[in-house]
């Protein structure tokens, strides 16, 4: 296990701040503190408090996000005497039981290598921040919530376009090309004259990417009028951090998203104007130049075609390897006996063949059981219902077309938490709510006027 006296102290620090809102029954500020951790802690940097770096063979690393949703689930067990609020019950067992299900087979299979730090920040963790998120977060605290994501994932987008600017990492430059290849490869190809990738404080280029889009979901959603300094500010500095990630699969997402709302919200004037502008723009682009400019760590090609030669390579897998996995440490044997040199590069063909069919399908089963379609369209003047499903639809989108959430990382925890956010919000749930508090009302009601007549 990796430790140190400075994640000691962090951890102490990070307990304290959750216990102080715990007690005082500020579960949203609990939340609030989880979700700034996630977003402004890479765990790429978790190095530099722990001693040793995320990704090291044999070392029990977690990010600092799992401690903090352990430490978080442990107190609120702690102060509510051995009990968990659960306001859906049956859809919390069956997350669990799928869950328990597929890390049942990982350890039955891979005996005591299937404990890393995948297992716990990828799938277990994440579901029980979903679990909390269920049973301590009101509809009403959603919108703040919401709106403190946004703000972290800003404060990334500027420092990204501080970042893309000067052609390196603001704050763990040094840090990362001594521990981390990929950030080496980034900065090293710029010598060569391709576009500086900025990682801001998300780590890997395709995470901030991933954010960036949800942060965009989110700006479109809450734009308001009167206030078109701030918007276009806010507008210009998520466009050049989405840009900045050099992602084509974010970028487009972007694009689609921008176009989709523009229709749906029947702003075709607006939709006109982004045209013509793009037809104009079209006419003075040397498309040859700008793709190698951009995109020039793949003219040959080889980004895309990893990915086509992945889709293609499903019916070379063995059976019993589709069937059973192959484990989150023993993907390498396979990869090589298939022709790769790295990884799939497609986030949902990484959990299928980790996990084997039964651990992806019991995988698919509680994200799908988790998701609630009966969703409040506003909250509190927020249009929760569409900005929540376009985060949704975006995240899916760019995980499908990137090793996203397949590598080892901290992005199930957003997307597990999107989709607890949809059961908040959801419709049934709060007047479900509303009738037990109704009841708790009347009883109490009935109760003090039966104590007035015995008087």
């Amino acid at each position: 296990m990796a430790f140190s006296m400075q994640l000691f102290c962090v951890l102490f620090i990070l307990m304290c701040v959750l216990l102080f809102f715990s007690v005082q029954g500020r579960m949203s500020a609990v939340f609030s503190v989880l979700f700034a951790v996630l977003l402004l802690v890479p765990t790429d940097a978790m190095g530099i408090i722990s001693g040793t770096s995320y990704n090291t063979p044999g070392k029990f690393n977690i990010s600092l996000e799992g401690y903090a949703v352990i430490f978080a689930f442990l107190i609120v067990v702690v102060i509510k005497r051995g009990t968990l609020r659960v306001k859906s019950r049956k859809i919390v067992l069956t997350i669990l039981f799928a869950l328990m299900l597929m890390l049942s087979i990982r350890i039955l299979a891979d005996g005591g290598g299937a404990a890393s730090n995948k297992m716990l920040d990828g799938y277990l963790l994440p579901a029980i921040f979903a679990v909390l998120l269920l049973g301590y977060l009101d509809a009403h605290s959603l919108p703040k919530v919401l709106k403190t994501i946004y703000v972290c994932i800003l404060i990334s987008a500027v420092v990204a376009c501080i970042e893309f600017v000067i052609g390196k990492s603001l704050f763990f430059h040094d840090y990362y090309m001594a521990n981390i290849r990929w950030y080496k490869s980034v900065y090293d190809s710029t010598a060569w004259g391709v576009m500086f990738r900025t990682t801001a404080l998300l780590g890997h280029p395709l995470v901030g990417g991933t954010y960036y889009v949800l942060a965009w979901v989110y700006f479109l959603n809450t734009r308001a009028k009167g206030r078109w300094i701030s918007s276009s500010a806010q507008a210009i500095v998520l466009a050049l951090a989405i840009f900045s990630t050099n992602s084509r699969g974010v970028i487009f997402c972007a694009i689609g998203y921008t176009l989709y709302y523009l229709l749906k919200q029947k702003k075709y004037f607006k939709l006109s104007m982004v045209a013509f502008a793009g037809l104009i723009a079209l006419s003075f682009i040397d498309f040859s130049s700008l793709y190698t400019m951009i995109f020039s760590r793949d003219v040959s090609g080889s980004s895309v075609s990893v990915r086509v030669r992945a889709l293609g390579s499903i019916l070379s897998i063995p059976g019993s390897v589709v069937l059973k996995g192959t484990g989150y440490n023993n993907t390498s044997s396979l990869l090589n006996s298939l022709g790769f040199s790295g990884n799939f590069e497609l986030s949902f063909l990484i959990v299928l063949v980790e996990n084997g069919l039964i651990g992806f399908v019991a995988w698919l089963a509680s994200l799908i059981t988790l998701y609630d379609k009966r969703m409040l369209k506003e909250i509190d003047g927020m249009k929760v219902k569409s900005m929540v499903n376009g985060m949704i639809v975006c995240f899916l989108a760019v995980s499908a077309t990137s090793n996203s959430f397949g590598d080892p990382g901290t992005l199930n925890y957003i997307l597990w938490a999107l989709l607890a956010f949809t059961r908040v919000a959801s419709a049934e749930t709060n007047k479900l709510d509303a009738r037990k508090e109704e009841r708790l009302y009347y009883g109490n009601h009935m109760a003090y006027q039966e104590r007035r007549t015995e008087v």
